[in-house]
């Protein structure tokens, strides 16, 4: 039993030690982690087939088996850890740069309008409050409110309204 103990089951148990380690190192620290489960995943891989061919050939399983299988298990599951933890933290980052992007095109468009809403202001102002020349008549007592004038100058849509047709909208009773 002296031999077991110190050929087979101390040394898989400080493989798997050894396995852990990777747990503390930094997650960008790719070689470090990547040589660390290789190794041990292979050290652990000819333990385990030494020992087989050491033991005669039965066909039921020993607990040996048992116990060098899951010690196995437990360190291709820490290499699999990194490769889960790698993939999260590219997915992170790049959901992270996504909606930076996304933010900046927003803040884009948001300048955008404000120089547009500016400067339609002003036209409106020096063609006496038709704006770019459109016309928009609406009776003192309709019941619609145009929402936009027809405008066909315009590069940018800044009020959300359907830039296929001017759309009007029925006043609310109040």
């Amino acid at each position: 039993m002296g031999y077991y103990l110190i050929q087979i089951y101390i040394p898989a148990g400080l493989i798997v030690i050894i396995s852990w380690v990777s747990f503390w190192l930094h997650r960008n620290a790719t070689p470090a982690r990547v040589a660390l489960g290789v190794t041990t995943v292979l050290t652990m891989t000819t333990l385990m087939s030494s020992t087989n061919a050491a033991l005669p050939k039965i066909s039921y399983i020993k607990s040996i088996d048992v116990y060098l299988g899951t010690c196995f298990v437990m360190v291709f599951a820490s290499l699999l850890e990194y490769a889960t933890v790698g993939y999260l933290g590219k997915r992170i980052a790049m959901r992270k740069s996504r909606n930076q992007f996304i933010a900046k095109l927003a803040e884009q468009h948001r300048q955008r309008c404000q120089i547009h809403q500016t400067s339609v202001a002003t036209t409106s102002a020096a063609d006496g409050g038709i704006g770019d020349g459109a016309a928009v008549i609406v009776a003192a007592n309709s019941n619609e409110i145009p929402l936009r004038t027809a405008v066909s100058t315009h590069r940018y849509r800044c009020d959300g309204v359907n830039s296929s047709s001017n759309q009007v909208r029925k006043k609310s009773k109040k």
